[in-house]
This record gives C-alpha cells, sequence and structure tokens, in this order.
C-alpha cells in the first residue's frame, strides 16, 4: 500500500472516530430537557388539562428520535382528579434531514405500556372531549397554510383501557369495560383530527407562545372522508343511524388484546382492523374468543351523540352456555350446551348495566338467532325412580337418554324495553317436542311469560295413557299434545298445563 493510501486510510478512521464520537455525545450536547417546562405549559394551555413528562432525552442510534418518559395527561373539568392518559415512555422517531434544517418532524411514535381510563358522566360527556374549542393560530414563521401532518406509523405495544361511569353525585362506578395488554398498529395518523397542531416547527420555536410543535391546532382537511358503515340504515331506525362515526378519519389499522372484559363477560384474545375517528370507531372483522367458542363481527361507535351510542353486527359459534350465564342473574345453572347464532345490537354506552348491576343487556336494543345444541334443562332432572317411569313412557331412541337432555333448542330474538321476546321457540327433547312463544324480562328476579304446545312420542303401554290422562290429553298417532304455560322467574318458575286437572 502506498503512503498516499496509508494516508488516507487514516484519515477516514479519524472521521469515523470523530462521528461516532459525536454521535455518542450529542444526545448529551443538546440537552433537550430544558424545553420540558415550555412543552408542558403549551400542553396544558392547549388541552386545557393538567400534563406532566417526567424526563425529554434525545437519541441518535438506532433511530434520531426524543423519547419521552412518565407521561399524564388529566381529566378534563367536570371528572374526578387522576389521569385519563398514562404512558411510560414515549418514542418519538425524527427525520433527520429536517432537523439539520432546524425543523422537527415526526416520521412515526411508539407508545409504551399507555393506560387509558375512559369515564363518561351522567350528563353523556367523556374526559375524551375537548374541554374547549381549539384557537386557531398558525405558527407565525409559515408563509401559508400548513400541509396537514400526518404520522406514517403509531405502534402501541402493552396497554390498558379501562371505562366507568361518573354517577351525578360525581362517585366513580365499577369499571364496565377492562382490557389488559392491548397492542395497535396505526397508519397514516391525522392528529389535526383530534385538535393536536404536529405539523413541522422549527427548533427555534420549541415552546414558544406563537405556536410550535405543541401549537393550537387548525382546521382539519377538507380531502378527509367519514367512513361510512355499509350495514347501518340512517332511514331504518334513528339508533342505528346516532351509531355512525363522526368527524374526520384519525387513523387506521390493527388492535388486539390479550382479554377484554365487558361487564361479567370475558373474552380473549381480541383482535380486528380498526378505524379511528374524530367522534367514534369502527372495528371491523373483529374475531375474540368467548367460553370455549368464538365472536366475529362489525362494531360501531359514535362518541358525539348524547349518550354516546353503539351499534354490533356479531356471529357466535361454539360458546359454553353455561358458562355464558353465569353472567346473568338467576341464570346460571339453568341451561347447558352449545351456542351459536347472530345478535344485531345497538344501546348506549357505556350500557345501563354499569348502573344496573347484573343486567349486561340493559338498555339495549336489538334482533337475532340463537340455536343451542346437545344440552340439558338441570331444572328438569328427576330422580332415578320417576327417570325409570319416564322410559317407559317416552321414546326416546336411546335407552340411556337423559329425559332432561335435549337435541337442540332454536329461537328468534327481539331485544327491546328490557325485555328478550321471541315469536317462535322450538325445542328438540328426546322424545319430547315443543313450539314456544313469550317473553323474558331482563331486570329484576328475570319474568317468565311463556305459552306453547308440547308433544310426547309415547310408547304403546297403560303408563302412556295414565299420562295422557294426568295431562288432560288424548294419544293420537302415537304422540300425547298439550298446551302449556311458563310463569313465574328464572328462580322459581312454574310449569301449567291448561288442559290438565293436576297442573295449573
Amino acid at each position: 500500500m502506498s503512503a498516499r493510501a496509508k494516508f488516507s486510510v487514516v484519515i477516514l478512521v479519524l472521521v469515523a472516530v470523530v462521528m461516532a464520537t459525536l454521535l455518542l455525545l450529542l444526545p448529551r450536547l443538546a440537552n433537550i430537557d430544558q424545553f420540558r417546562p415550555r412543552i408542558i405549559a403549551n400542553l396544558e394551555r392547549q388541552t386545557g388539562r393538567s400534563v406532566d413528562i417526567g424526563r425529554l432525552s434525545l437519541a441518535i442510534l438506532p433511530k434520531f428520535s426524543i423519547r419521552a418518559d412518565d407521561v399524564a395527561v388529566g381529566n378534563p373539568r367536570d371528572f374526578p382528579q387522576g389521569p385519563f392518559l398514562e404512558i411510560r415512555k414515549i418514542y418519538f422517531d425524527l427525520d433527520f434531514r429536517s432537523a439539520l434544517q432546524r425543523r422537527l418532524v415526526i416520521k412515526s411514535l411508539e407508545l409504551d405500556q399507555p393506560v387509558v381510563s375512559l369515564l363518561t358522566n351522567s350528563s353523556g360527556h367523556w374526559n375524551t372531549e375537548s374541554p374547549r374549542p381549539p384557537t386557531v393560530r398558525p405558527a407565525v414563521w409559515q408563509e401559508g397554510p400548513a400541509t396537514p401532518a400526518a404520522i406514517a406509523e403509531v405502534q402501541i405495544n402493552h396497554g390498558h383501557v379501562t371505562c366507568a361511569v361518573v354517577s351525578g353525585s360525581g362517585q366513580l362506578l365499577p369499571i364496565s369495560f377492562d382490557a389488559q395488554d392491548v397492542s395497535a398498529e396505526l397508519h397514516d395518523v391525522n392528529p389535526q383530527g383530534l385538535g393536536w397542531n404536529l405539523n413541522p416547527v422549527r427548533l427555534t420555536q420549541f415552546g414558544s407562545n406563537r405556536g410550535g410543535w405543541a401549537g393550537a391546532a387548525s382546521s382539519p382537511p377538507a380531502s378527509l372522508q367519514v367512513l361510512q358503515i355499509s350495514w347501518t340504515q340512517p332511514s331504518a331506525v334513528e339508533g342505528e343511524a346516532a351509531a355512525s362515526p363522526q368527524g374526520p378519519l384519525v387513523a387506521r389499522g390493527t388492535l388486539s388484546a390479550q382479554s377484554a372484559r365487558f361487564g361479567d363477560v370475558e373474552t380473549t384474545g381480541f383482535k380486528s382492523a380498526v378505524q379511528l375517528y374524530d367522534g367514534g370507531v369502527h372495528l371491523d372483522a373483529l374475531d375474540m374468543a368467548l367460553f370455549g367458542g368464538r365472536v366475529t363481527g362489525d362494531f360501531v361507535w359514535n362518541s358525539r351523540a348524547r349518550p354516546s351510542q353503539y351499534a354490533a353486527r356479531l356471529a357466535l359459534s361454539g360458546i359454553d352456555t353455561a358458562r355464558l350465564l353465569l353472567a346473568f342473574p338467576n341464570a346460571p345453572g339453568k341451561l347447558t350446551g352449545t351456542l351459536e347464532g347472530h345478535l344485531d345490537l345497538r344501546g348506549s354506552t357505556p350500557p345501563a348495566a354499569a348502573t344496573v348491576p347484573g343486567n349486561p343487556l340493559a338498555d339495549t336494543d336489538g334482533t337475532g338467532d340463537l340455536t343451542i345444541r346437545n344440552g340439558t334443562l338441570p331444572m328438569l332432572r328427576v330422580n332415578a325412580d320417576m327417570r325409570q317411569l319416564l322410559k317407559n313412557i317416552v321414546r326416546t331412541g336411546s335407552p340411556s337418554a337423559d329425559p332432561s337432555s335435549f337435541r337442540s333448542i332454536s329461537a328468534d330474538l327481539e331485544i327491546n324495553g328490557g325485555e328478550i321476546r321471541s315469536r317462535q321457540i322450538t325445542i328438540l327433547g328426546n322424545g319430547i317436542e315443543m313450539d314456544v312463544t313469550g317473553s323474558l324480562a331482563l331486570g329484576g328476579s328475570g319474568r317468565l311469560d311463556y305459552q306453547g304446545v308440547g308433544k310426547i312420542d309415547t310408547q304403546r303401554n297403560g303408563y302412556s295413557s295414565v299420562l295422557a290422562g294426568i295431562l288432560g290429553s288424548k294419544i293420537s298417532g302415537g304422540k300425547i299434545t298439550f298446551p302449556f304455560t311458563l310463569t313465574g322467574t328464572l328462580e322459581s318458575p312454574h310449569f301449567g298445563i291448561k288442559s290438565s286437572p293436576w297442573f295449573h
């Protein structure tokens, strides 16, 4: 190697050492934490909330970024004191070329362990709403209208989201929704849709009162479109129309949670595509595990309605009915089997269940159809002697069949006014069939009001004639047909046979 070549190599090595040293020392030399008080003041002035940032630091490797530790944003006025949002760490991935021009442009965000505490009060307002209208004040260094600053990607890791109601007296009621280990990946995030101004700012404007990184919001761009939900019919039901998300589209992406609890019903493995709006959210193709089965469908929420409204279209499959009924008052132990079907639900959020304990469907309207297969009605179980007597009467098709078991129960549902009404319920049991219509009250003790016709497939012997006499009926075509009613409550049901002198 020539002397000139050796000299060039030495120079390159020295330059590399100097550059590496600068990269290591720059975060210390550039003490960005000195801007923290001004940034906090600007954020508090813009949001009308208390803001706290534990520390700001600058990193060069592996990315040119700013890190904010222990960020907390408080609740607005008219809500209990405390944080609405807490984030352990936020990483702001910055554009290096823009930084060389003394401008900060955020390319992406990463939020580590955010905790969101959603609250709604008796007036239907949420703590996500701004307590004051944003002031339009463009940054003074800009010669023309700002180009809307969209963040290419926002990553959320290990989040926690809860929702609760604040009573009229100011007391915090029990949590009605709780999602653990929430993760999300959002794209083309429009901060202006949330009332935040993150247009590119000059370093000289950091924290100034005349605009900047934490400056006031500008109007959302006219090009942003509001996504309409195709299956929501605005002209059909007012509640459905109110459930469409409102405002500009803020972001779209994917959302997941290790578990999500709705009142006493807990799901796991929650995942969905998501579109976020200034006034709501749309969850598309959501999928979650529930009591051994799955729930799939769509969900929309309009936070601008008073009270806020939701609509859900859900498909259910393979759900353990006995475990599901544990979430309903007076229902545990009443029914077993595997549940499937469809539900269309709409109502206010959070539902009245948050203020009326033990009623998960309070203040909810909807329709659907459900089928429970291969289950039992435990309250119909009888002792060994009676079971043997029924086997001598009822033709079950299997010597070991339990008279309290059934092949399927199918029902249409209409949920309204605190009741579940059914025009047609078909029960196919072991030698027993029933066609039923009626209603179940969701509140209180669960009032029953059903009537129908039962058919018993009998064996040809003397016992069958005795049973027909007890039921006040006759045997025709090998079947005993009898009208019946089911009244009382879930806790104390009363089974009556109109034509029988023994059962009234």
